[in-house]
């Protein structure tokens, strides 16, 4: 199975031979969003689309800016350090180190409180719920979202670890508590 991206005088352009001619041409490679960087959950078993994130398709080296969605903040620094022609150093999965270089627990301002043993309570830590923060690079505890009024933490949603190549895996959202 195929996923078209265009057509261009007559044929159909997949997103894999898009991402291949794009990438060729390219100065720098953004994965913008944990599907573009690995996969992220269209890549999950079985993936009969034989889903890639672009480094896969290319084998190019990447700069990719995870997340789903990725924090716009994470896009803008990127792009304006690449515009600036400042380094952008990469962790061992190609995220810039600047913004995923702590663990969202250590960051967390609930890992101090008291666990959480059902969904709902507020102010406690949801790690024994299966809150992937933990496991989970990213420095969404301090960056916040929808300018800076929340995340999905302070929401009372434990973390999916959706930075993470892990995401569309058996690390994914919530472990069975049954």
């Amino acid at each position: 199975m195929e996923c078209w991206a265009w057509t261009y005088n007559g044929i159909e352009v997949t997103f894999q031979d898009a991402v291949r001619t794009l990438a060729g041409k390219a100065t720098a490679i953004l994965s913008i969003g944990t599907c573009a960087a690995w996969g992220g959950i269209p890549a999950a078993p079985p993936n009969p689309a034989g889903i890639k994130g672009v480094k896969a398709v290319t084998g190019k080296t990447t700069i990719n800016i995870a997340g789903c969605p990725p924090h716009p903040d994470w896009i803008v620094w990127t792009v304006a350090q690449l515009l600036l022609n400042n380094p952008v150093s990469l962790d061992s999965f190609g995220r810039p180190r600047s913004l995923f270089n702590k663990k969202v627990h250590d960051q967390c301002p609930r890992k101090e409180e008291d666990k959480a043993n059902t969904y709902g309570i507020d102010k406690r830590c949801l790690k024994e719920l299966g809150c992937r923060g933990p496991e989970t690079r990213g420095n969404c505890p301090t960056a916040l979202w929808n300018n800076k009024v929340n995340w999905c933490v302070d929401a009372n949603a434990p973390c999916i670890g959706c930075t993470e190549p892990t995401f569309s895996g058996t690390k994914s959202f919530y472990k069975d508590n049954r």
